[in-house]
């Protein structure tokens, strides 16, 4: 996450949205709780810079993880892109959680988001 000269290093990041990618390696627990916590440092230390518009933060995965991983994710307001059936990227929209508030968590409503 921080390099020798102090400046942060991500995998991908999108200046139009201020959103950072960090991408798992598979859908595997340990994937996405790496991912996790990757994006968590990212949160602590972007925090830490004053922005007009917040960061968003999301896991690249190769496909759909599981549910529980789905709800971990929602609950540390992390988004979810996902390669989709099709061979695309799909961002996961939520659904039935045990988080209710945790819906889209990762999104605000006055953010500069692509339509």
């Amino acid at each position: 996450m921080r390099d020798s000269t102090s400046h942060l290093i991500f995998e991908l990041f999108n200046q139009t949205n201020n959103t950072v990618y960090e991408p798992a390696g598979s859908t595997a627990s340990e994937s996405i709780a790496q991912a996790i916590s990757q994006l968590l440092l990212a949160r602590h230390y972007l925090g830490e810079l004053n922005q007009v518009h917040p960061f968003h933060l999301m896991v690249l995965a190769p496909a759909l993880p599981r549910q529980d991983l789905r709800d971990l994710l929602a609950a540390n307001r992390i988004g979810l892109v996902y390669r989709n059936e099709s061979g695309g990227f799909s961002e996961y929209e939520g659904g039935a959680s045990i988080f209710p508030n945790a819906s889209r968590a990762s999104r605000c409503l006055d953010c500069p988001l692509p339509a």
